[in-house]
């Protein structure tokens, strides 16, 4: 990730900012930032499925909890279960 893009992020936290439709953006540290569904807030981090990669990620956000196509990634059925460090 862009240095810059990091610095623009975390200052965005910084101010409130922690949530993209869906996704809860939280700083792990001063590089990391970890991503999860809204509904696993509270959930171990343990407990999740880690999603590695970029390939990854997208097959987990193709398909919703019933394993009906997402036309729209945009869409409000996102799957929970996950976490992705960035």
């Amino acid at each position: 990730m862009d240095t810059n893009l990091n610095e623009q992020l975390a200052a965005w936290i910084a101010t409130g900012g922690n949530r993209l439709g869906q996704i809860q953006i939280e700083q792990s540290d001063e590089a990391t930032f970890a991503l999860t569904h809204v509904d696993d807030i509270d959930q171990p981090r343990d407990s999740l499925i880690l999603l590695s990669d970029l390939a990854a990620m997208r097959a987990w956000t193709r398909s919703n909890e019933a394993g009906d196509l997402r036309p729209l990634k945009t869409s409000p059925d996102l799957r929970p279960g996950w976490l992705v460090l960035a």
